[in-house]
């Protein structure tokens, strides 16, 4: 309100084209609504709840879709399906269409059941999410046939290394060793930066007018300032990668950073 007038700001049209995406997916929907049910009744709840739940739908299958590769091939199939069914239910369209241009089709309605377009549609989306995990199973133990010898010793030589009572996140250094056997990268053998190289890469920082300001030195990620003793030396190319353990492969990033990008890039 302002002056006793409703006022709309900026918020209010973004609103308004949202909401407009979502009726627009759900007036979309309304023939894969026909080829289940053509209850009203089914149709008018179905499309509502469209309205409603679409777009948080849409993200929290977003999160996931990665997991399922197979899914699209499935989702395939359903649009066939529906379709198919529509066209099997719209026999009468077709004999009208077929008199008018002369021809007797008389072709009978085939109605596909309820219950079976659920169980085809609920079986095709499941059965995608269960080949990729048979897939990747089935992937796994062959790597892990042909590299198993390789993975455990490399594992127990980390294990044994200092650089194992020095790192955090143990799980994920392992998960990277076995990554850089099955890709075939030959890995540096040191994976930790000495305090030596970070007092030298510090001097190279301090060195440099655009990277410290105010006895404090720039991370390399979020480009704020921090205190020496608030950064830690990361990879530029990750070690999991093959990336070296020196200076010229040294960035320094505040401790935030650096658990966020995890060696990763």
């Amino acid at each position: 309100m302002e002056n006793g007038r409703r006022m709309a700001t900026p918020l209010f049209v973004a609103l308004l084209v949202i909401e407009t995406t979502d009726v627009a997916f759900a007036v979309d929907s309304i023939p894969a609504v026909f080829g289940v049910s053509r209850d009203p009744f089914i149709v008018l709840t179905s499309n509502i709840f469209a309205i409603l739940g679409l777009r948080a739908l849409y993200f929290a299958l977003a999160a996931v879709a990665k997991y399922f590769k197979y899914l699209k091939y499935g989702l395939g199939i359903i649009l066939i399906f529906v379709g198919i069914k529509m066209l099997l239910a719209m026999n009468e369209y077709i004999n009208s269409l077929g008199t008018l241009v002369g021809l007797d089709l008389n072709i009978p309605q085939i109605e596909v059941p309820t219950p079976v377009s659920l169980a085809v549609i609920f079986g095709v989306l499941v059965l995608p999410m269960l080949l990729r995990f048979a897939v990747k199973y089935a992937k796994d133990v062959t790597i892990w046939k042909e590299h198993k010898d390789e993975i455990n010793r490399r594992i127990k030589k980390f294990k044994k290394s200092q650089d194992y009572k020095l790192i955090d996140n143990k799980e994920q250094e392992i998960e990277d060793i076995i990554q850089t056997v099955v890709q075939g990268i030959s890995v540096y053998p040191r994976r930790l930066f000495t305090l030596e190289q970070k007092e030298e890469l510090v001097r190279q920082y301090l060195a440099d007018p655009e990277r410290h300001k105010d006895n404090k030195i720039r991370c390399e990620d979020c480009k704020h300032f921090f205190f020496e003793d608030e950064l830690t030396v990361d990879h530029i190319e990750p070690w999991s990668k093959g990336g070296r353990t020196e200076l010229s492969n040294a960035q320094l990033l505040c401790r935030p950073c650096n658990s966020k990008q995890g060696n990763r890039k």
